[in-house]
Order: C-alpha cells, then structure tokens, then sequence
C-alpha cells in the first residue's frame, strides 16, 4: 500500500481529544520550580492564551509553552476542567537547575502564529512507530517534537524520523512523503 493509497483525506489537527482520550502532559522539575508543558493548540483552543503569565516560558519553536506551576498551571486545570479536556502528568525531575528557565518569557503573540501551522496531524500509531502528516515546511525538530507532546515515545531517544539509509520506508519515496490530499503538507514515520 502507498501512502497515498493510506490517506486519502488529511484533517485539520484537533487539537483537544475526545472526552474518552485523555492526554498526557509532562511536568518539568528542578528544586525550585515546576512547568507542565503544554502544545499551543491546546492553550489556544481552551481560550487561555491571554490569561498566561510572563512567569511561564515559551519553546523555541513557539509550538509549547510551559506553564509555571504556582499561577498558569491552575489556570490551564481549571479551563481544562471546564473544557472536559481530560488529562494526566508525568513528572520529569533534575536536581539541576532546569533548562526551561532559558527559555523565552511567555507572551501570547508568539502563539497566534501556531494557528497557521494547524493540519498536523497523527494519522497512524503503532506500538514503536507512528506516521505524521504535517505543513512541508516543519523542520525535524518541529515534526519530532509534535509526535512526542501527542504520544510521548517514552524511551531514551524518544521518536526519531526514520532515515531512508536505516530502515525501509515501506511504500515512501522519499522520508518525507507527499500527501495526497495537501499538497503544502508530507507525510512522515517516526520509530521509537
């Protein structure tokens, strides 16, 4: 089977699960402080982009924001709660200071620009591997990161993009694969 033949209609990435989905944010740690990290589709489609704190910080990317425990955190739980967006915690813990705290302060005008990168979406998951169909102009960094705040991988190395000189591609051409149905997204595979 192509790929083309395996999706022949891409949606637009919904960024809240289901009621019966409950999604998993992870909590970041240090001795002084704690963040949940949380994908700015979510921050937007629960309507708290402008309720967030300059004490909470912002990826790189502008694809996440960490929401700082002490003030943020309730606000993302309780609009959650509103929501029915269900969700749980892992911790991640360093007895170091953490590197979330080099990060950009939060501010809201660095995620209105996510809403232009809605369309990704998750479009197949097996137990070590998962296909992404995401806007072609995502980097490595975006696409891996965007599979691990959806399922995170939970292994050392988390997802890594499969490389065409390392494992069959199975129907790709290429590692990233047109998309039949957008053509300003591609499809990838992520193994864990």
């Amino acid at each position: 089977m192509t790929i083309n033949e395996f999706c022949t209609i891409c949606q637009e990435y919904n960024a809240l699960p289901s009621l019966a989905d409950v999604k998993t944010y992870r909590l970041f740690e240090d001795p002084g402080h704690a963040w949940l990290k949380v994908d700015a589709g979510t921050i937007l489609g629960l309507g708290i982009a402008n309720k967030i704190s300059t004490s909470s910080y912002i990826s790189d990317t502008g694809m996440f924001a960490y929401l700082e425990e002490d003030r943020d955190l309730g606000v993302f739980d309780k609009a959650a709660k509103i929501a029915k967006h269900n969700f749980k915690t892992t911790t991640t813990f360093t007895n170091n200071q953490s590197t979330i705290r080099s990060l950009r302060s939060y501010n809201p005008d660095l995620l209105k620009g996510i809403k232009m990168k809605k369309g990704a979406e998750v479009v197949h998951r097996g137990l070590l591997n998962m296909q992404v169909c995401v806007p072609e102009t995502w980097t490595d960094e975006q696409v891996v990161e965007f599979a691990e705040e959806q399922y995170p991988c939970g292994t050392d190395l988390g997802w890594q993009i499969r490389r065409q000189k390392d494992y069959p591609l199975y129907g790709y051409t290429s590692e990233r694969e047109p998309c039949a149905s957008d053509n300003r997204k591609v499809h990838i595979i992520l193994d864990a």
